[in-house]
């Protein structure tokens, strides 16, 4: 239908109609967002019960004597090994 063959009252039933649409769709999106937000609070909840009985292991510290054993390796040292395994660069 044409716009301008729209009565007065079909125009306003339009309208609501499309204010009612858009208020249930942002009804169903808040409700949506609200049970993500609430399992989101249980599920957060869930872990720092598990986390304050089980506390997650520590990363152990990294020695410096691993970092330093890996930087004493020359470019000459390193050209040789790859010419001996018979890699071609």
């Amino acid at each position: 239908m044409d716009k301008k063959n729209l009565t007065a009252e079909e125009r306003e039933l339009k309208a609501q109609q499309k204010r009612f649409e858009s208020d249930k769709a942002i009804a169903e999106y808040r409700a949506r967002e609200e049970a993500i937000n609430r399992n989101t609070e249980r599920l957060r909840a869930l872990r720092l019960a598990r986390d304050a009985q089980n506390p997650p292991p520590q990363p152990a510290p990294k020695s410096r004597a691993a970092a330093k054993k890996k930087s004493n390796t020359s470019l000459a040292d390193y050209l040789k090994r790859e010419t001996d395994s018979g890699r071609k660069t």
